[in-house]
Formats: C-alpha cells, structure tokens, sequence
C-alpha cells in the first residue's frame, strides 16, 4: 500500500480537502477516488485485482456469478 493511502496520512489529506471550497473538494474528492480505486484494482490477488475480488465476493453473496 502505498504510503499516502495509511489511514493517519490518507485521514489528514481528507481533512485538508474537506476545509477547501466546494468546487476544489469535489475536485479533490473525485480524484482520492480515482486513486483508491486504482489502488483497490493492483492488489497483489494473483490475477485479479482486490476490487475484482470484493466484487466477486459481493455477487457470489447475491448468488450471482462474476
């Protein structure tokens, strides 16, 4: 993981978005998003991604298949 994603770093970029305009924060927000979501889809999961993996796990409780 990378170090801006550590819970105290990732907590104090939040803080520093949330005292920001509304347009900059959405701006902001939208882009830790995207980052997370980057880093989410990398994880070391063999072939897939963890996002692929919490997705999958989300849709077998469904009784859907991937």
């Amino acid at each position: 993981m990378d170090e801006e994603f550590e819970p105290d770093a990732l907590l104090e970029r939040l803080r520093v978005i949330e005292e920001q305009p509304l347009e900059t924060r959405a701006e902001a927000l939208a882009r830790v998003h995207d980052e997370l979501r980057r880093e989410l889809d990398s994880g070391d999961r063999g072939d897939r991604g963890l996002g692929d993996a919490l997705r999958s796990g989300a849709q077998e409780g469904r009784g859907e298949r991937p």
